[in-house]
């Protein structure tokens, strides 16, 4: 009668064997691979023709100066409120309805349009009056203006 199997030896692979899998197990992954590697390692040389591996590295050798500079920086109240607002901002985006923005930014773009008109004006009413040329604030007034008759204007007029 045979004995009974009380433990199971696993077969062990030598180094050699080991290192031998290792290898084609690379080679597998790297031909399957192939091109998403090439595009990396385009990308990386792109990042190293303009400094970025030696910055990276300096960010990493000053690590802890620069960990303190970033934790200094996002202590300020003004960093939670940015951080605030920017979240309430990418939330407000992402219910905005892109499509009926475009007849808006056209008509939009048309006042700017008529603004820049009016204070490249050589005989505006405001030289006129004031004798030289327009100040900023001047620019600023007949943008306003012209930014309130636009709007009026799209206001009376129906949409085509």
């Amino acid at each position: 009668m045979a004995k009974a199997i009380t433990t199971i030896d696993r077969l062990q692979l030598s180094e050699e064997e080991q290192h031998l899998r290792d290898l084609e197990e690379i080679k597998t992954l790297l031909v399957e691979h192939k091109d998403t590697l090439k595009e990396f390692l385009h990308m990386l040389g792109e990042i190293n023709k303009r400094g970025g591996l030696e910055m990276a590295a300096s960010l990493f050798s000053e690590g802890d100066r620069v960990l303190d500079v970033l934790v200094k920086a996002v202590d300020k109240p003004e960093a939670a409120s940015i951080l605030k607002n920017g979240l309430l901002m990418l939330g407000t985006l992402g219910k905005l309805n892109v499509s009926g923005l475009g007849p808006l930014m056209h008509k939009l773009n048309g006042v700017i349009s008529i603004a820049a008109k009016i204070s490249r004006a050589e005989s505006s009413a405001v030289q006129l009056i004031k004798g030289n040329a327009m100040s900023s604030k001047g620019w600023l007034i007949a943008a306003a203006g012209a930014s309130l008759a636009g709007m009026a204007y799209m206001a009376k007029k129906p949409d085509q």
